[in-house]
């Protein structure tokens, strides 16, 4: 038998493979449960919805693309799921208090020292 736990790192895998675009209704039927029981699941499991830990999840991504990559900027923002550079921006700001382009330019400095 497959433990609830297991069942949450199997989404997990699946969500980093996917490079967090993995669906909440994909998620459910990757571990055979209906979308309400998954969200219960998630929210006991992680304290949040899965759209919110999507979304974190995707932010911290897009600032690993920051540190280690020459990626443009609005290419990563694509890359995660923002068809607007503004939009990708504010959430970038808003999740870190920093704009994506400040964050690129004080790891650069961190790294040079």
């Amino acid at each position: 038998m497959v433990h609830a736990d297991d069942r949450m790192r199997i989404v997990l895998v699946e969500m980093r493979k996917s490079e967090w675009k993995l669906s909440e209704g994909d998620a459910a039927a990757l571990i055979f449960r209906t979308v309400r029981c998954f969200r219960t699941r998630f929210r006991c499991t992680f304290n949040m919805s899965y759209r919110v830990f999507r979304l974190h999840m995707k932010l911290e991504f897009a600032r690993e693309l920051l540190r280690e990559t020459a990626f443009p900027i609005s290419g990563i923002a694509y890359r995660v799921g923002y068809a607007s550079r503004r939009k990708f921006d504010l959430a970038f700001k808003k999740r870190f208090n920093e704009t994506p382009a400040e964050c690129r330019s004080r790891y650069r400095e961190l790294r040079q020292n």
